[in-house]
C-alpha cells in the first residue's frame, strides 16, 4: 500500500511542490547553506584577487616605467585637485581619460604621487582583466562546468611573459586597460 503525502495548497488553490513545505537545514542543500557557500566563494575570489595582484605587482617591478606612466600620475593628481578636464594640459594623442585615468586617480588619492603608483595601477588593471575574463568565460554556467570555463580563461591570461608581455601589460598605461570597462560591459 502506498502512502500519499498531502502537499500544501497555495493561495490560488493549486498544490505546491512537495519540497515547498519542507524545512531545509544546513546539512541539506537549501536556503540556509546558500549564504555560507556564497560567503566562501566570495572569500576565495578575494583571496585569488589579492594573490594575483601581489604577483603582478612584483612582476611589474621587473622594468622601470617611462614618461607615459609618470604623465598619468601627474594627470590624476591634477584631476584630484579640481582640474577634471585637464585644462592647460597637452595630453598624448592616445588618451586613457575614460579608462585608466579614473583608476590612477583612486590610487593617487590613496597612495599619493609615488613611483610605485604606476606599478600598483598596472597590477590592479591586469588583475581586473584576468578576473573579469574568468567571470565572462564562466557565463551562466554553475558547478564544475562554470569552474572549468573560468579556470580556462585564467590559465590563458595567467601571466604575461617576461619578454614583451610585462612591458606592455604591467609597466605603463596601455591599450590593455581599455579591456576592463569592455569586460565589465560584457
Amino acid at each position: 500500500m502506498s502512502e500519499s503525502v498531502a502537499s500544501p495548497v497555495t493561495a490560488g488553490g493549486d498544490r505546491a511542490p512537495e519540497s515547498a513545505g519542507r524545512s531545509q537545514t544546513a546539512g541539506g542543500s537549501g536556503r540556509i547553506a546558500a549564504p555560507w557557500g556564497r560567503l566562501l566563494w566570495g572569500g576565495g575570489l578575494l583571496l585569488v584577487a589579492v594573490g594575483l595582484f601581489t604577483l603582478y605587482f612584483r612582476q611589474s617591478w621587473v622594468g622601470p616605467f617611462n614618461s607615459d606612466g609618470a604623465s598619468m600620475i601627474l594627470q590624476a593628481q591634477a584631476m584630484l585637485h579640481g582640474n577634471l578636464l585637464l585644462s592647460g594640459w597637452r595630453v598624448a594623442d592616445v588618451s586613457f581619460y575614460t579608462t585608466e585615468l579614473p583608476e590612477y586617480m583612486l590610487v593617487v588619492a590613496v597612495r599619493g604621487v609615488q613611483a610605485d603608483a604606476v606599478h600598483i595601477c598596472a597590477a590592479l588593471t591586469y588583475t581586473l582583466m584576468v578576473l573579469l575574463a574568468a567571470l565572462l568565460a564562466r557565463g551562466r554556467a554553475t558547478g564544475s562546468a562554470g569552474l572549468v570555463r573560468a579556470l580556462l580563461a585564467v590559465g590563458i591570461m595567467l601571466a604575461p611573459s617576461i619578454n614583451g608581455g610585462t612591458e606592455v601589460f604591467l609597466e605603463n598605461p596601455d591599450h590593455a586597460g581599455t579591456a576592463v570597462p569592455i569586460l565589465l560591459l560584457l
